[in-house]
């Protein structure tokens, strides 16, 4: 395969992993609007992905069960308490009532920080 070919290639590829990356965060984004339930969570957990990477994993309860998600952000601290990522602290969820696996975090005045964010 010529090196051209193969460029073409991997970014048709990058372009088709983009793509249904975006539109899955639409999906779960229009699917929150439409019967999304409000809850208290709470921040479990702050990891260095790389670089100025980092993931908020944050857990809530819907229906009697105990679910965790992540969103990426980048490295903030909790003015209130200089906790890096808020960990510890409670947060509205929105989640759905059809599918409680699929959720957002509201972090308030820290939403800035957040990459991909659904529905706040």
């Amino acid at each position: 395969m010529s090196k051209k070919k193969y460029i073409i290639l991997v970014l048709f590829g990058l372009t088709c992993f983009f793509v249904f990356v975006i539109y899955n965060n639409i999906k779960e984004s229009n699917i929150l609007h439409q019967d999304g339930q409000i809850t208290e969570g709470e921040i479990i957990e702050f990891k260095h992905l790389k670089k100025s990477s980092y993931s908020l994993i944050y857990k809530y309860e819907a229906y009697g069960n105990f679910y965790q998600n992540s969103v990426p952000t980048l490295f903030f601290k909790c003015d209130d308490n200089n906790v890096s990522g808020c960990l510890g602290k409670k947060f509205n969820i929105i989640y759905s009532k059809s599918d409680p696996s699929i959720s957002d975090i509201d972090l308030e005045k820290y939403n800035k920080y957040k990459g991909m964010h659904l529905f706040y």
